[in-house]
Protein backbone atom coordinates (compact mmCIF):
# COMPACT_ATOMS: atom_id res chain seq x y z
CA UNK A 1 0.00 0.00 0.00
CA UNK A 2 1.38 3.41 -0.96
CA UNK A 3 1.65 6.34 1.40
CA UNK A 4 -1.17 8.20 -0.33
CA UNK A 5 -3.55 5.24 -0.13
CA UNK A 6 -4.04 5.16 3.61
CA UNK A 7 -7.60 4.00 4.26
CA UNK A 8 -9.94 6.94 4.72
CA UNK A 9 -12.18 4.87 6.96
CA UNK A 10 -9.56 4.42 9.67
CA UNK A 11 -11.11 2.81 12.76
CA UNK A 12 -11.40 4.90 15.87
CA UNK A 13 -9.03 2.91 18.06
CA UNK A 14 -6.81 -0.09 18.62
CA UNK A 15 -8.19 -3.57 19.24
CA UNK A 16 -7.91 -4.56 22.87
CA UNK A 17 -5.49 -7.45 22.60
CA UNK A 18 -2.72 -5.81 20.54
CA UNK A 19 -2.90 -2.14 19.65
CA UNK A 20 -0.29 -2.29 16.92
CA UNK A 21 -0.72 -5.71 15.38
CA UNK A 22 3.05 -6.14 15.86
CA UNK A 23 4.96 -7.92 18.60
CA UNK A 24 4.04 -6.53 22.00
CA UNK A 25 6.11 -3.74 23.47
CA UNK A 26 6.81 -1.31 20.66
CA UNK A 27 5.94 -0.15 17.18
CA UNK A 28 8.99 1.18 15.38
CA UNK A 29 10.30 2.00 11.92
CA UNK A 30 13.59 2.95 10.33
CA UNK A 31 12.71 6.44 9.17
CA UNK A 32 10.51 7.33 12.10
CA UNK A 33 9.15 6.03 15.34
CA UNK A 34 5.89 5.65 17.13
CA UNK A 35 6.77 4.32 20.53
CA UNK A 36 3.80 2.58 22.08
CA UNK A 37 6.09 0.81 24.51
CA UNK A 38 7.44 3.96 26.17
CA UNK A 39 8.27 3.44 29.84
CA UNK A 40 6.36 6.14 31.67
CA UNK A 41 6.70 7.75 35.09
CA UNK A 42 3.77 5.91 36.57
CA UNK A 43 3.20 3.78 39.62
CA UNK A 44 2.70 0.13 40.11
CA UNK A 45 -0.82 -1.03 39.66
CA UNK A 46 -2.83 -1.58 42.80
CA UNK A 47 -6.32 -2.57 43.54
CA UNK A 48 -8.78 -0.12 42.04
CA UNK A 49 -5.99 1.86 40.33
CA UNK A 50 -5.01 2.34 36.72
CA UNK A 51 -1.93 0.51 35.57
CA UNK A 52 0.57 3.23 34.72
CA UNK A 53 3.06 0.77 33.28
CA UNK A 54 0.75 -1.51 31.34
CA UNK A 55 -0.59 -1.23 27.80
CA UNK A 56 -2.73 1.60 26.54
CA UNK A 57 -6.42 1.03 26.98
CA UNK A 58 -9.83 2.59 26.53
CA UNK A 59 -13.39 1.43 26.07
CA UNK A 60 -13.12 -0.83 23.00
CA UNK A 61 -14.13 1.17 19.94
CA UNK A 62 -13.81 -1.58 17.36
CA UNK A 63 -15.18 -4.80 18.88
CA UNK A 64 -14.30 -8.01 17.13
CA UNK A 65 -11.37 -8.59 14.77
CA UNK A 66 -9.13 -8.39 17.82
CA UNK A 67 -6.09 -9.80 16.04
CA UNK A 68 -6.00 -7.51 13.02
CA UNK A 69 -3.97 -4.31 13.09
CA UNK A 70 -6.45 -1.48 12.80
CA UNK A 71 -5.22 -0.17 9.46
CA UNK A 72 -5.21 -3.67 7.91
CA UNK A 73 -8.70 -4.22 9.24
CA UNK A 74 -9.77 -0.99 7.55
CA UNK A 75 -8.17 -2.02 4.27
CA UNK A 76 -9.77 -5.46 4.38
CA UNK A 77 -13.21 -4.04 5.12
CA UNK A 78 -12.76 -1.45 2.38
CA UNK A 79 -11.93 -4.18 -0.10
CA UNK A 80 -15.19 -5.90 0.75
CA UNK A 81 -17.12 -2.68 0.96
CA UNK A 82 -19.18 -3.35 -2.18
CA UNK A 83 -20.82 -6.36 -0.59
CA UNK A 84 -24.08 -5.16 1.01
CA UNK A 85 -24.46 -8.34 3.02
CA UNK A 86 -20.96 -7.97 4.42
CA UNK A 87 -21.58 -4.34 5.33
CA UNK A 88 -24.82 -5.32 7.01
CA UNK A 89 -23.12 -8.04 9.04
CA UNK A 90 -20.39 -5.63 10.10
CA UNK A 91 -22.93 -2.98 11.07
CA UNK A 92 -24.94 -5.49 13.11
CA UNK A 93 -21.80 -6.71 14.83
CA UNK A 94 -20.65 -3.21 15.73
CA UNK A 95 -24.12 -2.20 16.87
CA UNK A 96 -24.57 -5.20 19.14
CA UNK A 97 -21.08 -4.90 20.56
CA UNK A 98 -21.46 -1.14 20.86
CA UNK A 99 -23.92 -1.61 23.72
CA UNK A 100 -21.16 -2.96 25.92
CA UNK A 101 -18.16 -0.97 24.71
CA UNK A 102 -18.63 1.96 27.09
CA UNK A 103 -18.58 -0.35 30.10
CA UNK A 104 -15.34 -2.07 29.11
CA UNK A 105 -12.15 -0.65 30.57
CA UNK A 106 -8.64 -1.69 29.70
CA UNK A 107 -5.39 -0.81 31.49
CA UNK A 108 -4.13 2.71 30.80
CA UNK A 109 -0.67 4.24 30.73
CA UNK A 110 0.57 7.79 31.12
CA UNK A 111 2.49 8.16 27.88
CA UNK A 112 0.19 7.04 25.08
CA UNK A 113 2.98 7.13 22.52
CA UNK A 114 5.62 9.25 20.80
CA UNK A 115 6.65 9.98 17.24
CA UNK A 116 9.79 11.51 15.85
CA UNK A 117 11.67 11.25 12.59
CA UNK A 118 15.36 10.29 13.00
CA UNK A 119 16.19 11.71 9.56
CA UNK A 120 14.77 15.06 10.57
CA UNK A 121 16.63 14.79 13.88
CA UNK A 122 19.95 14.41 12.06
CA UNK A 123 19.13 17.42 9.89
CA UNK A 124 18.16 19.43 12.96
CA UNK A 125 21.64 19.03 14.41
CA UNK A 126 22.79 21.71 11.98
CA UNK A 127 19.53 23.67 11.91
CA UNK A 128 16.43 23.82 14.12
CA UNK A 129 15.37 20.86 16.28
CA UNK A 130 11.72 21.66 15.64
CA UNK A 131 9.01 21.97 18.28
CA UNK A 132 8.02 19.67 21.08
CA UNK A 133 4.32 19.00 20.42
CA UNK A 134 2.40 17.50 23.35
CA UNK A 135 -1.16 16.21 22.97
CA UNK A 136 -3.09 15.62 26.21
CA UNK A 137 -6.32 13.64 26.31
CA UNK A 138 -8.53 12.56 29.18
CA UNK A 139 -7.71 15.31 31.70
CA UNK A 140 -11.33 14.67 32.64
CA UNK A 141 -11.95 10.96 33.01
CA UNK A 142 -15.31 10.95 31.24
CA UNK A 143 -13.69 12.52 28.16
CA UNK A 144 -11.61 9.73 26.53
CA UNK A 145 -12.13 10.94 22.95
CA UNK A 146 -8.85 12.85 22.99
CA UNK A 147 -6.92 9.70 23.87
CA UNK A 148 -8.64 7.81 21.06
CA UNK A 149 -7.80 10.59 18.59
CA UNK A 150 -4.15 10.59 19.66
CA UNK A 151 -4.01 6.83 19.11
CA UNK A 152 -5.39 7.27 15.60
CA UNK A 153 -2.77 9.88 14.75
CA UNK A 154 0.11 7.84 16.19
CA UNK A 155 -0.94 4.73 14.31
CA UNK A 156 -1.23 6.60 11.05
CA UNK A 157 2.12 8.34 11.48
CA UNK A 158 3.77 4.95 12.03
CA UNK A 159 2.09 3.58 8.91
CA UNK A 160 2.69 6.50 6.53
CA UNK A 161 6.13 7.52 7.87
CA UNK A 162 6.04 11.21 6.91
CA UNK A 163 8.92 13.59 7.47
CA UNK A 164 8.34 15.15 10.86
CA UNK A 165 10.04 18.19 12.31
CA UNK A 166 10.31 17.96 16.08
CA UNK A 167 8.81 15.45 18.48
CA UNK A 168 5.21 14.44 19.18
CA UNK A 169 4.26 13.12 22.62
CA UNK A 170 0.74 12.00 23.51
CA UNK A 171 -0.12 11.95 27.22
CA UNK A 172 -3.14 10.55 29.05
CA UNK A 173 -4.59 12.83 31.71
CA UNK A 174 -6.47 11.55 34.75
CA UNK A 175 -5.75 7.83 34.51
CA UNK A 176 -7.74 6.80 37.55
CA UNK A 177 -10.78 8.83 36.49
CA UNK A 178 -10.51 7.47 32.93
CA UNK A 179 -10.60 3.97 34.33
CA UNK A 180 -13.81 4.80 36.22
CA UNK A 181 -15.32 6.90 33.42
CA UNK A 182 -15.77 9.78 35.88
CA UNK A 183 -14.83 13.44 35.46
CA UNK A 184 -12.54 13.25 38.49
CA UNK A 185 -12.01 11.24 41.67
CA UNK A 186 -11.93 13.90 44.41
CA UNK A 187 -11.09 17.22 42.72
CA UNK A 188 -11.22 18.53 39.18
CA UNK A 189 -7.73 17.95 37.77
CA UNK A 190 -8.24 20.85 35.37
CA UNK A 191 -8.70 23.23 38.31
CA UNK A 192 -5.68 21.81 40.12
CA UNK A 193 -2.87 23.61 38.27
CA UNK A 194 -2.40 26.69 40.43
CA UNK A 195 1.10 27.65 41.50
CA UNK A 196 0.10 26.95 45.09
CA UNK A 197 -1.08 23.42 44.28
CA UNK A 198 1.93 22.65 42.10
CA UNK A 199 4.37 23.86 44.76
CA UNK A 200 2.50 21.95 47.46
CA UNK A 201 2.71 18.73 45.46
CA UNK A 202 6.40 19.31 44.78
CA UNK A 203 7.17 19.86 48.44
CA UNK A 204 5.03 17.17 50.03
CA UNK A 205 5.77 13.47 49.98
CA UNK A 206 3.80 11.32 47.61
CA UNK A 207 2.15 9.55 50.55
CA UNK A 208 0.21 12.76 51.23
CA UNK A 209 -1.09 12.98 47.65
CA UNK A 210 -4.79 13.04 46.92
CA UNK A 211 -5.81 11.16 43.75
CA UNK A 212 -5.57 14.33 41.67
CA UNK A 213 -2.29 15.34 43.38
CA UNK A 214 -0.82 12.08 42.17
CA UNK A 215 -2.09 12.67 38.64
CA UNK A 216 -0.61 16.18 38.61
CA UNK A 217 2.71 14.88 39.95
CA UNK A 218 2.99 12.22 37.24
CA UNK A 219 1.90 14.48 34.38
CA UNK A 220 4.24 17.25 35.51
CA UNK A 221 7.13 14.78 35.64
CA UNK A 222 6.43 13.77 32.03
CA UNK A 223 6.27 17.41 30.90
CA UNK A 224 9.49 18.32 32.68
CA UNK A 225 11.34 15.31 31.30
CA UNK A 226 10.23 16.11 27.75
CA UNK A 227 11.14 19.78 28.12
CA UNK A 228 14.73 18.80 28.92
CA UNK A 229 15.21 17.74 25.31
CA UNK A 230 16.14 20.10 22.47
CA UNK A 231 13.24 22.03 20.96
CA UNK A 232 12.67 25.45 19.48
CA UNK A 233 9.42 25.82 21.43
CA UNK A 234 6.87 23.67 23.26
CA UNK A 235 3.25 23.43 22.12
CA UNK A 236 0.55 21.79 24.26
CA UNK A 237 -2.82 20.76 22.80
CA UNK A 238 -5.36 19.73 25.45
CA UNK A 239 -8.35 17.78 24.08
CA UNK A 240 -11.73 17.95 25.82
CA UNK A 241 -15.37 17.08 25.23
CA UNK A 242 -18.61 18.36 26.75
CA UNK A 243 -21.85 16.95 28.08
CA UNK A 244 -23.87 19.21 25.76
CA UNK A 245 -24.07 18.92 21.99
CA UNK A 246 -22.41 21.43 19.72
CA UNK A 247 -19.65 22.29 17.30
CA UNK A 248 -15.95 22.02 18.16
CA UNK A 249 -14.06 25.12 19.27
CA UNK A 250 -10.71 26.35 20.63
CA UNK A 251 -10.02 27.87 24.06
CA UNK A 252 -6.76 29.64 24.84
CA UNK A 253 -5.08 32.55 26.52
CA UNK A 254 -4.93 35.34 23.96
CA UNK A 255 -1.23 35.42 23.10
CA UNK A 256 0.22 35.89 19.64
CA UNK A 257 1.96 32.50 19.69
CA UNK A 258 -1.33 30.80 20.57
CA UNK A 259 -3.09 32.68 17.80
CA UNK A 260 -0.58 31.30 15.29
CA UNK A 261 -1.73 27.74 16.01
CA UNK A 262 -5.42 28.60 16.36
CA UNK A 263 -5.45 30.21 12.91
CA UNK A 264 -4.68 26.80 11.45
CA UNK A 265 -7.91 25.32 12.85
CA UNK A 266 -11.08 26.58 11.09
CA UNK A 267 -13.26 26.46 14.20
CA UNK A 268 -14.45 29.19 16.57
CA UNK A 269 -12.00 30.72 19.02
CA UNK A 270 -13.20 31.30 22.59
CA UNK A 271 -11.40 34.00 24.56
CA UNK A 272 -11.60 34.95 28.22
CA UNK A 273 -12.25 31.53 29.72
CA UNK A 274 -9.06 31.74 31.81
CA UNK A 275 -10.39 34.96 33.35
CA UNK A 276 -13.39 33.24 34.89
CA UNK A 277 -11.91 29.87 35.93
CA UNK A 278 -8.75 29.23 37.90
CA UNK A 279 -6.24 26.40 37.92
CA UNK A 280 -6.47 25.00 34.39
CA UNK A 281 -3.52 23.14 32.93
CA UNK A 282 -3.40 25.57 30.01
CA UNK A 283 -3.16 28.54 32.36
CA UNK A 284 -0.20 26.97 34.15
CA UNK A 285 1.59 26.06 30.91
CA UNK A 286 0.91 29.48 29.42
CA UNK A 287 2.42 31.16 32.48
CA UNK A 288 5.59 29.19 31.80
CA UNK A 289 5.75 30.83 28.36
CA UNK A 290 4.59 27.82 26.36
CA UNK A 291 2.08 27.72 23.55
CA UNK A 292 -1.03 26.12 25.08
CA UNK A 293 -4.48 25.58 23.57
CA UNK A 294 -7.51 23.43 24.30
CA UNK A 295 -9.95 21.99 21.77
CA UNK A 296 -13.49 21.07 22.75
CA UNK A 297 -14.31 18.39 20.19
CA UNK A 298 -18.03 17.89 20.78
CA UNK A 299 -20.32 15.86 22.98
CA UNK A 300 -18.74 13.04 25.03
CA UNK A 301 -20.37 10.12 23.19
CA UNK A 302 -21.01 11.69 19.78
CA UNK A 303 -19.34 9.49 17.17
CA UNK A 304 -18.03 12.59 15.36
CA UNK A 305 -16.11 13.91 18.36
CA UNK A 306 -13.06 11.66 17.98
CA UNK A 307 -12.82 12.65 14.30
CA UNK A 308 -12.99 16.33 15.26
CA UNK A 309 -10.11 15.81 17.69
CA UNK A 310 -8.08 13.89 15.15
CA UNK A 311 -8.58 16.63 12.54
CA UNK A 312 -7.59 19.24 15.12
CA UNK A 313 -4.33 17.39 15.82
CA UNK A 314 -3.44 17.19 12.11
CA UNK A 315 -4.24 20.86 11.53
CA UNK A 316 -2.28 21.94 14.61
CA UNK A 317 0.74 19.83 13.61
CA UNK A 318 0.78 21.56 10.24
CA UNK A 319 0.33 25.01 11.81
CA UNK A 320 3.22 24.26 14.17
CA UNK A 321 5.52 23.29 11.30
CA UNK A 322 5.86 19.66 12.40
CA UNK A 323 4.27 18.49 9.15
CA UNK A 324 3.65 20.03 5.75
CA UNK A 325 0.19 19.95 4.24
CA UNK A 326 1.40 17.67 1.46
CA UNK A 327 2.65 15.16 4.04
CA UNK A 328 -0.92 14.55 5.22
CA UNK A 329 -2.59 12.90 2.24
CA UNK A 330 -6.11 13.90 3.28
CA UNK A 331 -5.25 17.22 4.90
CA UNK A 332 -7.88 19.13 2.92
CA UNK A 333 -10.57 16.69 4.08
CA UNK A 334 -9.40 16.95 7.69
CA UNK A 335 -9.56 20.73 7.57
CA UNK A 336 -12.92 20.69 5.80
CA UNK A 337 -14.33 18.36 8.46
CA UNK A 338 -13.73 21.07 11.06
CA UNK A 339 -14.90 23.86 8.78
CA UNK A 340 -18.20 22.13 8.05
CA UNK A 341 -18.75 21.29 11.72
CA UNK A 342 -18.36 24.99 12.61
CA UNK A 343 -20.25 26.33 9.61
CA UNK A 344 -22.17 29.54 10.23
CA UNK A 345 -20.75 30.15 13.71
CA UNK A 346 -18.87 33.30 14.77
CA UNK A 347 -15.11 32.97 14.40
CA UNK A 348 -14.36 34.63 17.77
CA UNK A 349 -16.45 34.67 20.96
CA UNK A 350 -15.53 36.30 24.27
CA UNK A 351 -16.76 34.84 27.56
CA UNK A 352 -18.73 37.41 29.57
CA UNK A 353 -20.46 35.31 32.23
CA UNK A 354 -19.79 32.12 34.17
CA UNK A 355 -22.61 30.47 36.06
CA UNK A 356 -21.04 28.68 39.01
CA UNK A 357 -22.37 25.52 40.60
CA UNK A 358 -21.54 23.76 43.86
CA UNK A 359 -22.09 20.23 45.04
CA UNK A 360 -25.68 19.39 46.03
CA UNK A 361 -27.07 22.71 44.79
CA UNK A 362 -29.68 20.89 42.72
CA UNK A 363 -28.48 22.44 39.46
CA UNK A 364 -30.32 21.16 36.39
CA UNK A 365 -29.89 22.62 32.93
CA UNK A 366 -33.02 22.98 30.83
CA UNK A 367 -32.76 20.14 28.27
CA UNK A 368 -31.75 20.81 24.68
CA UNK A 369 -29.22 23.65 24.85
CA UNK A 370 -26.12 23.23 22.73
CA UNK A 371 -22.87 25.15 22.33
CA UNK A 372 -23.26 28.54 20.59
CA UNK A 373 -27.05 28.54 20.87
CA UNK A 374 -28.40 32.10 21.00
CA UNK A 375 -30.22 33.15 24.16
CA UNK A 376 -31.79 36.43 25.22
CA UNK A 377 -31.62 38.19 28.53
CA UNK A 378 -34.24 36.68 30.81
CA UNK A 379 -34.50 33.31 29.03
CA UNK A 380 -34.86 30.37 31.42
CA UNK A 381 -31.66 28.33 31.24
CA UNK A 382 -31.65 26.16 34.36
CA UNK A 383 -32.96 25.63 37.87
CA UNK A 384 -31.38 24.87 41.22
CA UNK A 385 -32.45 24.66 44.85
CA UNK A 386 -32.97 28.42 44.93
CA UNK A 387 -35.25 28.50 41.90
CA UNK A 388 -34.96 29.54 38.27
CA UNK A 389 -31.70 30.62 36.62
CA UNK A 390 -32.27 33.04 33.76
CA UNK A 391 -29.81 34.49 31.28
CA UNK A 392 -28.31 37.72 32.71
CA UNK A 393 -27.44 38.93 29.20
CA UNK A 394 -28.09 38.27 25.54
CA UNK A 395 -25.44 36.09 23.95
CA UNK A 396 -24.49 32.50 23.19
CA UNK A 397 -24.50 29.53 25.53
CA UNK A 398 -21.25 27.60 25.89
CA UNK A 399 -20.58 24.35 27.74
CA UNK A 400 -24.07 23.77 29.21
CA UNK A 401 -23.62 21.12 31.89
CA UNK A 402 -25.69 17.96 31.53
CA UNK A 403 -23.62 15.83 33.90
CA UNK A 404 -23.35 15.49 37.65
CA UNK A 405 -19.76 16.51 38.40
CA UNK A 406 -18.38 19.95 37.74
CA UNK A 407 -18.47 23.44 39.21
CA UNK A 408 -19.23 25.25 35.93
CA UNK A 409 -22.95 25.29 35.13
CA UNK A 410 -22.68 27.16 31.82
CA UNK A 411 -21.00 30.15 30.21
CA UNK A 412 -22.36 33.01 28.13
CA UNK A 413 -20.39 34.86 25.48
CA UNK A 414 -20.72 37.31 22.63
CA UNK A 415 -19.19 37.56 19.19
CA UNK A 416 -16.01 39.61 18.77
CA UNK A 417 -15.13 41.01 15.38
CA UNK A 418 -11.86 39.55 14.04
CA UNK A 419 -10.98 43.15 13.17
CA UNK A 420 -10.10 43.77 16.81
CA UNK A 421 -7.69 40.83 16.84
CA UNK A 422 -5.83 42.52 14.00
CA UNK A 423 -5.73 45.80 15.90
CA UNK A 424 -4.53 43.97 18.98
CA UNK A 425 -1.70 42.24 17.09
CA UNK A 426 -0.43 45.59 15.78
CA UNK A 427 -0.56 47.22 19.20
CA UNK A 428 1.39 44.38 20.76
CA UNK A 429 3.97 44.38 17.99
CA UNK A 430 4.51 48.10 18.70
CA UNK A 431 4.84 47.42 22.46
CA UNK A 432 2.17 50.06 22.97
CA UNK A 433 1.33 48.65 26.41
CA UNK A 434 4.29 50.62 27.75
CA UNK A 435 2.17 53.78 27.85
CA UNK A 436 -0.98 52.33 29.41
CA UNK A 437 -0.03 53.43 32.91
CA UNK A 438 -0.26 57.04 31.71
CA UNK A 439 -4.02 56.75 31.15
CA UNK A 440 -6.40 58.22 33.79
CA UNK A 441 -7.21 55.69 36.51
CA UNK A 442 -4.41 53.28 35.51
CA UNK A 443 -1.19 52.70 37.42
CA UNK A 444 1.53 50.12 37.58
CA UNK A 445 1.50 47.52 40.33
CA UNK A 446 5.07 47.07 41.53
CA UNK A 447 6.25 44.17 43.71
CA UNK A 448 5.75 45.05 47.36
CA UNK A 449 3.25 47.85 46.74
CA UNK A 450 0.01 47.92 48.75
CA UNK A 451 -2.02 47.17 45.62
CA UNK A 452 -0.55 43.69 45.46
CA UNK A 453 -3.07 42.65 48.10
CA UNK A 454 -5.63 42.59 45.29
CA UNK A 455 -3.53 40.33 43.09
CA UNK A 456 -4.31 36.68 42.69
CA UNK A 457 -1.54 34.75 44.52
CA UNK A 458 -1.28 32.53 41.46
CA UNK A 459 0.36 35.47 39.72
CA UNK A 460 2.82 36.44 42.47
CA UNK A 461 5.78 37.57 40.43
CA UNK A 462 8.70 39.96 40.44
CA UNK A 463 7.89 40.95 36.87
CA UNK A 464 6.47 44.40 36.22
CA UNK A 465 3.52 43.07 34.25
CA UNK A 466 0.49 44.18 36.26
CA UNK A 467 -1.71 47.24 36.13
CA UNK A 468 -4.28 48.49 38.61
CA UNK A 469 -7.37 50.02 37.01
CA UNK A 470 -9.69 52.21 39.06
CA UNK A 471 -13.03 51.58 37.34
CA UNK A 472 -14.56 54.66 38.98
CA UNK A 473 -12.17 56.74 36.85
CA UNK A 474 -11.51 54.50 33.85
CA UNK A 475 -15.18 53.71 33.35
CA UNK A 476 -15.42 53.10 29.61
CA UNK A 477 -14.64 49.55 28.48
CA UNK A 478 -11.53 49.03 30.66
CA UNK A 479 -11.51 45.25 30.20
CA UNK A 480 -11.88 45.46 26.43
CA UNK A 481 -9.07 48.01 26.23
CA UNK A 482 -6.75 45.91 28.37
CA UNK A 483 -7.49 42.82 26.29
CA UNK A 484 -6.28 44.61 23.16
CA UNK A 485 -2.87 45.03 24.78
CA UNK A 486 -2.63 41.41 25.94
CA UNK A 487 -3.80 41.85 29.55
CA UNK A 488 -6.31 39.68 31.35
CA UNK A 489 -8.54 40.55 34.26
CA UNK A 490 -7.39 38.91 37.47
CA UNK A 491 -8.90 40.26 40.70
CA UNK A 492 -11.69 42.84 41.06
CA UNK A 493 -12.22 44.44 44.47
CA UNK A 494 -13.86 47.68 45.68
CA UNK A 495 -13.80 49.49 42.34
CA UNK A 496 -10.27 48.35 41.51
CA UNK A 497 -9.34 45.63 39.02
CA UNK A 498 -5.88 44.12 38.66
CA UNK A 499 -4.93 43.22 35.10
CA UNK A 500 -1.91 41.10 34.27
CA UNK A 501 -0.20 40.88 30.93
CA UNK A 502 -0.09 37.39 29.52
CA UNK A 503 3.26 35.81 28.77
CA UNK A 504 3.52 36.15 24.99
CA UNK A 505 6.19 33.47 24.59
CA UNK A 506 8.45 33.13 21.57
CA UNK A 507 7.49 34.95 18.35
CA UNK A 508 6.96 32.80 15.28
CA UNK A 509 9.53 33.32 12.56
Amino acid sequence: MQRDSFPSDLPTGFPASNPSGLPAGSLRREAGKTDLGHSDIGHKAGEGQADASGPIGLPDLMPGDEFLPAFLQAAEEKAGGDNPERRSQSDRRNQSEGDRRESERLPLRRIIGTYEDPEAQVASEVSSPGPLFVVIGGVHGNEPAGVRAALRVLERLAFEKPRFQGRLVAVAGNLRALERDERYIEDDLNRHWTLEAVERVRSQGSRADSPEDRELREILAVFEEELKGPQERAIFLDLHTSSGQGAPFICMGDTLQNRHISQGLPIPLILGLEEVIRGSMLEYLGEQGHCALAVEGGQHTDTRTVSHHEAAIWCALVAAGCLREEDVSDFAQQRDLLRVAAGGLPSVVEILHRQASVENDGFEMVPGFHNFERVHKGDLLATDNEGEIRAPLTGRVLLPRYQGQGDDAFFLGRRVSPFWLGVSARLRAMRAERVLHLLPGVRRVLPGSPATRYSDPLQASSKDNRLEVNTRIARFFPAQLMHLFGYRRRTPMQGVVIFERRCEGLPWG
